[in-house]
């Protein structure tokens, strides 16, 4: 129990840290997705923030190595958010601008401004994180990489127009539902 605590510390200090620089304020919590978070477990923080550290070491390693690699970026044209400095407005005007997958270190803008993060601790779950730790083994293992730059562009792209297309389904799903529900107020002559 000690042992958790002492992570669960750890891991709020990071995730502070990285969001206000200082560790003054409380910053607004939000998934990568973009999706704001009211609360969060100790257990879910630790977790979180194990595989956000993970992200940001391997990328800088693997960069460093010169190994392709998918970096996950979320840029926000500097003309968007022109003199906003605090962490948390900067979080919740920057809400409408997605992450997207590519070869280059753009940043995160939602992950506090990291200037390098991939996806990496989850091959099981996302095709990015395995097709870069094969990518890692066949470098240790002084192989040809199963994803070279070339091959790993084209997959980045289509990943990034699926999230949009996605996304975008999405989009169109809400307002349909703010819409059936709209409706569905004024046709029962106004009221809750």
């Amino acid at each position: 129990t000690k042992r958790l605590q002492q992570m669960g510390r750890v891991a709020r200090q990071l995730f502070v840290n990285r969001h206000t620089g200082d560790g003054d304020e409380a910053p607004v919590l939000e998934t990568e997705e973009g999706d704001f978070i009211d609360e969060i477990s100790p257990g879910q923080l630790i977790v979180q923030e194990s595989m956000i550290l993970t992200g940001i070491v391997m990328s800088q390693y693997l960069s460093k190595l010169g190994i392709p690699v998918p970096f996950r970026n979320h840029v926000i044209p500097a003309d968007y958010l022109p003199e906003v400095s605090d962490p948390a407005e900067r979080l919740l005007l920057s809400h409408g601008y997605r992450a997207s997958y590519g070869l280059e270190q753009l940043g995160h803008a939602a992950l506090g401004g990291v200037v390098s993060y991939m996806h990496f601790p989850s091959p099981l779950r996302r095709f990015v994180d395995f097709a870069a730790h094969l990518n890692l083994v066949a470098f240790l293992e002084g192989r040809e990489l199963p994803y070279p730059k070339e091959r790993l562009q084209r997959i980045v792209d289509r990943i990034n127009r699926l999230e949009e297309e996605r996304a975008g389904i999405e989009r169109q799903r809400l307002q349909a539902l703010r819409r059936s529900r709209s409706g569905r107020v004024s046709a029962s002559g106004g009221g809750e």
